[in-house]
């Protein structure tokens, strides 16, 4: 599962799956492409299903920020659930977890 939080004016990305925030567009590229490899697309395969070029792609998995539509195709795709988080403070993971 993947997070989405707003706090202040920042979008801060949270992978439920490994307990990983992540802060910054780079580390978003680099959940997009761990996930693309465990799940066997190529760059070209995972642009296309999301309809924006390789190109594209590669500039996301290298650092870019994508547009919040593209980001959640992309998540979508590679079947990493989102939520938006719309308060601000630090995220309890063990509720994240449901423990």
């Amino acid at each position: 599962m993947c997070f989405l939080a707003y706090p202040g004016s920042m979008l801060t990305f949270v992978s439920i799956q490994q307990i990983t925030r992540i802060h910054k567009a780079r580390d978003f590229g680099a959940l997009i492409r761990s996930a693309r490899h465990a799940r066997g697309f190529t760059q070209v395969g995972l642009a296309e299903r999301a309809n924006i070029s390789r190109t594209a792609l590669q500039l996301i998995e290298d650092g870019r920020s994508p547009s919040l539509t593209t980001a959640i195709k992309l998540l979508r795709i590679l079947s990493l659930d989102l939520a938006v988080l719309s308060r601000e403070g630090p995220l309890d993971q063990e509720k994240l977890r449901g423990d």
